[in-house]
């Protein structure tokens, strides 16, 4: 991760845009899994978020496009989404 600083724009560009997919796919079939997503991939939900905040972190580091915000945006979104019980789960 510590390579991405270093890295050129257009390889932040095509990392930061692989990512939000990623990030917008997990999130997307965290909605409709739920915590059993967990155990479809190769580590948990603590370690996979670590993971793209820090790399949210290095790319801003390095640069704040638009499509970097985004990826900060939809992170931020799955974070809650992840970590925040709901509404409902909170009034239950």
């Amino acid at each position: 991760m510590a390579h991405i600083a270093e890295a050129s724009a257009s390889v932040r560009l095509v990392s930061a845009a692989d990512k939000l997919h990623s990030a917008r796919a997990i999130s997307a079939d965290y909605r409709e899994l739920g915590d059993s997503l967990w155990s479809r991939v190769n580590a948990g939900a603590a370690d996979i978020l670590w993971y793209y905040r820090s790399l949210v972190v290095e790319l801003q580091r390095a640069d704040a496009t638009p499509l970097i915000h985004e990826l900060d945006r939809t992170v931020t979104e799955l974070e809650r989404l992840v970590f925040l019980p709901s509404v409902a789960e909170r009034t239950a």
